[in-house]
Order: structure tokens, then C-alpha cells, then sequence
């Protein structure tokens, strides 16, 4: 059974680095639209797709080098070299860019910024991250509203999702108000309670959160049982109605 649902989660991971490259190349030919400004007739399509494709290969050569840089980037004690075009292109959280020559990713470790910034000028993010890593970027990517590298975050982890990571993610997702990635999370536990035991739910401090005033010592096997039960009402009612504010 577990080899069969790996294989199927790797199957999944193919059709997703298949998706991202078709996306990429919907996105080429929609700007090449807006390039002429009207649809482009069949002799000149091909040209303002190399146009359009070159503008991309460029940008993506930008990444953290001095040709054109007029912007620095500063993350946990670092510095990278940055477009100002190129941030503005992917969000509007700096608003106008035309007068700031700095500015810093707070609260992200370097190897974080620089994942989200290579991504930010190169549409390319490794499908292999760590899960705690990967949702570390999709936090950064939801302050900074960088709305693509959200959707990516959220598919990889919907399709990583199990009973060792569910409950972390489930958190993560409702505090962070992540309707969809909740909602796969509730419908797991639901379906496969059996599989789950009581530290999965320890650990992330579910629990505390439905009777703060119990204490580790009083956990015994009866409220294992009957805390457990609560849970999995709660997910249950959550994974049905779309509700996701019960806890």
C-alpha cells in the first residue's frame, strides 16, 4: 500500500513539473499579446514569441548580478544584487520602486531569500524541498504576495501530505488562513483516523488548544481515547461543512 501511494505521489510530482513548464509557456504566449497589443497574426507570431522568450531568458540571467542592477536586496546579514523592474513585476508589497535603491526580506533565513528570490527571476523552484523548508517559503511567499510561488507551495504540500505531517500542515494552513490546503488536511485525517495516534496531536500542541488547562500528566489512556475522539469530530464536521474555524 505505502509503495503504491509513493508511486503515485511521484507520478503526481512529474505531472506538476509538467505543469509548470506548460504554465510557463502559456505565460510567454500571453505576454507576446501584449506586446503587439492585439491578437498576433500567424507570420509574426513566432517573432514576438522569441521576443517574449528572450525577455524571460534574460531576466532570468539577472539573478543576483551587477549587469543593470539598480536595487539591493538584504536578507539575515546578507546582500544580493537586485531589478527593480523585476520586483515590480512580481508584487506590488514595495509599491513604488523608482526611488528606493534597498530594500531587506525580514524575519527570512539567507537560504530562504535567496530560494524566493531565485525564483522570483527565474520561475524555477526544486519539487524535493524539506517540508518545514517548504513552508517557510510559502509564509514568505503569502507576506510578500507572491501569489504564483503561493499556489506552487500549497500544491507541493497538498500532494506530501500524511499522517506525520498532516496535523503540522493543518495548523500552519488555518492560521494562515489557507482554505484549500486546509481543507485536504482535514480530509485525510478524516479518512484515515485509524493510522494516527495521540503524539501526532501532542506534538503540535492540538491538544492544549481544545483543554488548555490539562496538564501532560493527566493524559492518561482514557483521555487519549476521549481527546482523540473530539478531534477527529471536529475534523470530521470541518472536512464536510467547509467551516474551518472550530478550533
Amino acid at each position: 500500500m505505502k509503495s503504491h501511494l509513493e508511486l503515485l505521489r511521484n507520478e503526481h510530482l512529474e505531472l506538476q513539473r509538467r505543469f509548470a513548464d506548460l504554465q510557463k509557456r502559456y505565460d510567454i504566449l500571453e505576454a507576446s499579446k501584449v506586446v503587439t497589443g492585439e491578437a498576433i497574426p500567424n507570420d509574426q507570431r513566432s517573432s514576438a514569441i522569441s521576443f517574449t522568450q528572450r525577455i524571460v531568458e534574460t531576466v532570468a540571467h539577472l539573478y543576483d548580478r551587477d549587469l543593470y542592477s539598480d536595487i539591493t536586496i538584504h536578507v539575515n546579514g546578507h546582500q544580493l544584487r537586485g531589478h527593480r523592474f523585476v520586483l515590480a513585476a512580481r508584487t506590488d508589497f514595495w509599491g513604488d520602486l523608482s526611488s528606493v535603491d534597498r530594500i531587506e526580506l525580514e524575519g527570512l533565513s539567507f537560504n530562504v531569500g535567496t530560494t524566493i528570490m531565485k525564483w522570483i527571476y527565474t520561475d524555477h523552484l526544486e519539487l524535493d524541498l524539506g517540508t518545514d523548508y517548504l513552508i517557510e517559503i510559502l509564509a514568505a511567499a503569502l507576506k510578500y504576495r507572491l501569489q504564483s510561488l503561493n499556489f506552487r507551495c500549497e500544491s507541493l504540500l497538498i500532494n506530501r501530505l500524511d499522517i506525520d505531517n498532516c496535523v503540522k500542515i493543518y495548523q500552519f494552513a488555518e492560521n494562515s488562513n489557507l482554505e484549500k490546503l486546509r481543507d485536504y488536511c482535514a480530509q485525510l485525517v478524516a479518512a484515515r483516523w485509524d493510522e494516527f495516534k495521540l503524539e501526532h496531536f501532542r506534538e503540535e500542541g492540538v491538544l492544549k488548544r481544545l483543554h488548555p488547562t490539562e496538564t501532560p500528566a493527566s493524559r492518561s489512556n482514557h483521555l487519549k481515547h476521549k481527546k482523540a475522539a473530539e478531534f477527529r469530530e471536529l475534523l470530521k464536521t470541518m472536512a464536510t461543512s467547509d467551516k474551518m474555524d472550530a478550533l
